[in-house]
């Protein structure tokens, strides 16, 4: 098992399964960087590994759409693969942070919030605070 890591991912190689893991740090992916982190691994691609790439995923963007068109254009729509770290959708979370201020005016601590909502304790402080 090799890792290496960057400021923006880390890519950790499982040659064991023939798998390759990209994690994106932060809270966004830039294509530029998932061109530069798919270019690091490319031997890795030719020699028949799989490519799971984690990181926080815009479903709707332009971008990614026409990449995983691409993707399959090539057949590697199943070498490829994304995994979006994100645990809800953009509607769900709002929902969630309109309850969690909901709770917060009736008196609920940071701590129950985050055990009545099942979100970290630190996704609270951050609605709450703004």
């Amino acid at each position: 098992m090799a890792k290496r890591q960057s400021k923006r991912y880390s890519i950790n190689i499982l040659n064991e399964n023939k798998l390759v893991e990209i994690d994106f740090l932060g809270t966004s992916v830039p294509f530029d960087s998932l061109q530069e982190a798919l270019t690091e691994v490319r031997d890795y691609i030719s020699k028949g590994y799989k490519i799971k790439i984690k990181g926080y995923f815009i479903h709707e963007s332009k971008t990614l759409r026409a990449f995983l068109f691409a993707l399959s254009l090539v057949g590697y729509e199943k070498i490829i693969v994304f995994e979006n770290k994100s645990r809800y959708s953009k509607s769900v979370r709002r929902e969630l942070k309109r309850r969690a201020i909901e709770l917060k005016k009736m008196g609920w601590t940071p701590k129950q919030i985050s055990e009545e909502l099942n979100i970290p304790i630190k996704t609270v402080y951050r609605w709450l605070k703004s």
